[in-house]
C-alpha cells in the first residue's frame, strides 16, 4: 500500500509539472504571437504620424510575409498614393 501511494504521489507531481510547463510555454507563445500581429499595426500608426509631421513616407520598407501584413502593406501603399495625388 505504501509503494502504491508513493507511485501515485510521483505521478501526481509529474502531472502537475507537465501542466505547469505547458501553461508557461503557451503563455510565452501567445506573447510572441501577439507581438508579431501588433507590429504591422504599429507601423501603420507610425506612417500616419510621420505624415502628420510632414515627413517623407514614400520610402517605408514593409515586408509582406503573411496575410495580415499584406493587408497592412496595401493600406500603407494606398495611403501613400492618395497623399501623393493630393500633393500633385
Amino acid at each position: 500500500m505504501n509503494t502504491l501511494m508513493s507511485n501515485l504521489t510521483f505521478v501526481k507531481r509529474i502531472s502537475f509539472q507537465v501542466i505547469l510547463v505547458s501553461l508557461l510555454i503557451s503563455i510565452f507563445l501567445s506573447f510572441i504571437y501577439a507581438f508579431e500581429n501588433y507590429r504591422p499595426v504599429k507601423t501603420l500608426i507610425e506612417v500616419i504620424y510621420q505624415h502628420e509631421q510632414v515627413k517623407d513616407i514614400s520610402n517605408i520598407n514593409f515586408r509582406r510575409n503573411n496575410e495580415y501584413k499584406y493587408i497592412i502593406y496595401n493600406v500603407i501603399n494606398n495611403f501613400i498614393e492618395k497623399n501623393e495625388i493630393k500633393k500633385s
